[in-house]
């Protein structure tokens, strides 16, 4: 293989005119011998720019944190307020669901409102209404079953369980 002394017509190190070199330093060498020539076409200008349309954009790194909280979302709820339930874990369930209602809340009022994003708020409050009537259940029926009352009330003392506006739970009998 021949080596030619670097500069604008460096084939080094091919020794193939057909091929040119591609280092850093012959580049830079055929643009200060022909400042003139440019590398490759210039692309074309086009005569006049398209109004910018925001319905399009997105910003990824939001829909992110968003898809990792919607992750999250569905985690903490299967390991803490799944079919089996203590207290201690529908305790930690609430506290990261008022955290993450707190997340979606802040980005409402400074990103742009997307499907997914109104999807994990309805989420999340389904969520914090589930751990509420289970907080308020002290009892294991059905499917679900708390640790820390492990047997069933009789179907005589058995009631629904209703949500008062403002996050408190109550029993209707």
């Amino acid at each position: 293989m021949r080596l030619s002394a670097p500069g604008p017509a460096c084939t080094a190190p091919t020794g193939s005119p057909a091929i040119p070199c591609l280092s850093a330093w012959c580049s830079v060498q055929r643009l200060r011998a022909y400042p003139h020539r440019t590398l490759g076409k210039p692309p074309a200008r086009p005569s006049r720019l398209a109004a910018w349309d925001e319905s399009r954009v997105t910003d990824p790194d939001e829909q992110v944190i968003v898809s990792h909280n919607w992750e999250e979302l569905r985690r903490f709820m299967w390991n803490y307020v799944g079919i089996v339930r203590t207290n201690k874990r529908l305790a930690r369930a609430r506290h990261r669901v008022d955290l993450l209602r707190e997340e979606i809340a802040e980005f409402y009022g400074n990103f742009r409102v997307t499907n997914d994003l109104i999807e994990l708020r309805n989420l999340a409050l389904v969520a914090e209404l589930t751990i509420l009537c289970a907080q308020a259940r002290q009892e294991s029926r059905g499917l679900h079953w708390n640790r820390d009352y492990p047997t069933a009330l009789p179907d005589s003392e058995a009631r629904d369980t209703i949500l008062i506006p403002g996050g408190a739970a109550g029993r209707r009998g």
